[in-house]
C-alpha cells in the first residue's frame, strides 16, 4: 500500500516537473555559519522564480520580496524571527509566494524597519501564509502630541490572492504621550484594502490602546479584522473570507480622571461600498470601551458600514493541516478535521486560485486543472471528527532540489454536501538539505 501511494505521488511530481522548465534550487540561510547566507534578504537576492529558501533558527533583519516567486520556510523545529517585518509587492500573475513557519514582528522605531509584521501590496500573484505568528509594531511615544498608534500585524493593499492558514495575527499596542494629548490607538489584527483575502483556522486580534493619565485621553482598541475599500483603487473590490477562525477586538482604555474613554474594537469591521465578507463557523469577541468616562462605545461582533455586506454561511468549517518542510523519502503528516462521517479528500494542484463559492460553503484556493492523480489522500472521519494520515514522499525528479505544491481539503458530509476546506502548501526538499 505504501509503495502504491509513493508511486502515485511520484507520478504527480513528475507531471509537475515536466510542466515547468525551471530546475528549482534550495538556498539555506543559517546565521550560525552553516551556509553561504546569514540573512534571508541575501538569499532572496540570488534566488529566481521557483526557488525555495530554507531558514534555520535565528533572529533576522527585515526583508522585501519584490516581483519574485519564492517559498520561504522555517526548517523543522526552527525558531525563525524576523525583527522589523517583511514586505511582499509587485508580484505578477503566476508569481506566487509561500511563507511557512516564520515569526514576523513589525517595528516602527526607525524608518529602516517595517511597521507591519507582513505587508502585501500591488500583487496579482498569490501569497500563501501558513503556520506563522505575525505581530504589528507597538505604538511609538513622542512629545508634542505626535504619538504613533499601534500598527496592524497584517496590511494588504491591492493584493488579489492572499490566504492565511493556522496563523496567529496580533496588532501592536498603542503608545502613551510623553507630554499630554490623545493616547494612541491599538493596531488592528489585519487591515485589508482593495484586496481578496482568506483566513482559515487563524486567530486575528486587535490590540489595546495606550492607557491614559491625567494629561491624555483614553484610546480605542484595535479591530480584529478591518476590511475597507482602497481610495486610490475604487474599482478594486475588497473580498474577505473567514472560516474556523477567531476574530477579536480589543478593549479601549481611559484616562486616570475617568473623563474620556476609548471605544472597544470590533471582531470584524467592514466599511465602504464593494466590501463583502463570507463568514463560516468563526468566533467573535468585541472590545469594551474604557472602564469609565464619557464618550466611547463598546465594539461589536461584526460591524457593517454603509455599502458593505456579509454572508453568514451555515454549518461547521473543515480543515486539513500538514507538516513542512518534508524531505524526499520522509513522511508527510496530514490532519483532517470536520464532522463525524465526513469523507475528507486532499486535492493537489500546480498553483493557487481564489474563487468564492457559496454553494460549496467556502473558497476555491487551488487552480484548475488539478495534477493527475489529483487526490493524494482520502480519509473517513470517525466519531470526534479528527483523523491523521501519513504519506510517504518519493524522490523528487532529477535536478529539482525543492518543490512547492498547492493543495486544498474537500469534504463530503453524510448528506452528500460538499465543503471546501483550508488550503495547505506542501514544501518538499531533496534529502541532502
Amino acid at each position: 500500500m505504501l509503495n502504491t501511494i509513493r508511486s502515485l505521488i511520484a507520478l504527480a511530481l513528475c507531471t509537475l516537473a515536466l510542466e515547468s522548465p525551471v530546475l528549482a534550487k534550495v538556498h539555506i540561510v543559517d546565521p550560525g555559519g552553516g551556509s553561504a547566507w546569514a540573512e534571508i534578504q541575501f538569499a532572496l537576492n540570488v534566488a529566481v522564480d521557483g526557488d525555495t529558501i530554507l531558514v534555520r533558527s535565528g533572529m533576522y533583519q527585515p526583508f522585501d520580496i519584490v516581483g519574485k516567486a519564492v517559498t520561504i520556510v522555517g526548517d523543522t523545529g526552527a525558531g525563525v524571527v524576523v525583527a522589523g517585518g517583511i514586505q511582499v509587492r509587485d508580484l505578477q500573475l503566476g508569481q506566487n509566494v509561500v511563507l511557512r513557519n516564520l515569526t514576523l514582528v513589525g517595528d516602527q522605531s526607525t524608518i529602516l524597519l517595517r511597521e507591519n509584521g507582513l505587508r502585501v501590496e500591488d500583487c496579482l500573484g498569490a501569497v500563501r501564509v501558513e503556520g506563522c505568528w505575525i505581530f504589528g509594531s507597538f505604538g511609538h511615544g513622542a512629545s508634542g502630541g505626535s504619538e504613533l498608534p499601534g500598527r496592524p500585524a497584517v496590511f494588504a493593499k491591492v493584493a488579489r490572492d492572499l490566504a492565511f492558514h493556522s496563523c496567529v495575527i496580533v496588532g501592536g499596542k498603542g503608545a502613551a504621550s510623553l507630554t499630554g494629548g490623545p493616547y494612541s490607538a491599538g493596531g488592528h489584527g489585519a487591515e485589508v484594502a482593495g484586496s481578496v483575502v482568506s483566513f482559515h483556522a487563524c486567530q486575528v486580534s486587535g490590540a489595546l490602546g495606550a492607557f491614559g493619565d491625567d494629561l491624555g485621553d483614553g484610546a480605542p482598541g484595535g479591530h480584529g479584522l478591518f476590511a475597507r475599500a482602497d481610495p486610490a483603487h475604487p474599482l478594486q473590490a475588497t473580498r474577505v473570507h473567514g472560516a474556523g477562525s477567531a476574530f477579536s477586538g480589543a478593549n479601549g482604555t481611559t484616562d486616570a480622571l475617568c473623563f474620556v474613554a476609548g471605544s472597544g474594537g470590533d471582531g470584524v469591521r467592514l466599511e465602504d461600498v464593494g466590501t463583502i465578507a463570507t463568514l463560516l463557523d468563526n468566533s467573535y469577541v468585541w472590545g469594551q470601551k474604557g472602564s469609565c468616562g464619557i464618550f466611547g462605545s463598546d465594539g461589536q461582533a461584526i460591524s457593517v458600514g454603509a455599502g458593505a455586506s456579509y454572508h453568514a454561511l451555515g454549518g461547521d468549517s473543515r480543515d486539513v493541516g500538514s507538516n513542512a518542510p518534508v524531505r524526499e523519502l520522509g513522511t508527510l503528516n496530514l490532519s483532517f478535521s470536520g464532522e463525524a462521517g465526513d469523507l475528507g479528500l486532499l486535492l493537489l494542484s500546480a498553483g493557487p486560485a481564489h474563487v468564492g463559492s457559496l454553494p460549496w460553503s467556502g473558497t476555491q484556493l487551488i487552480s484548475l486543472p488539478l495534477i493527475a492523480p489529483s487526490i493524494v489522500a482520502a480519509k473517513a472521519l470517525p466519531v470526534g471528527g479528527t483523523v491523521q494520515a501519513q504519506l510517504p514522499i518519493p524522490n523528487l525528479p532529477a535536478g529539482v532540489e525543492g518543490m512547492t505544491l498547492y493543495t486544498q481539503g474537500v469534504f463530503f458530509d453524510v448528506a452528500g454536501g460538499l465543503w471546501l476546506a483550508s488550503p495547505t502548501t506542501l514544501v518538499l526538499l531533496d534529502q541532502s538539505f
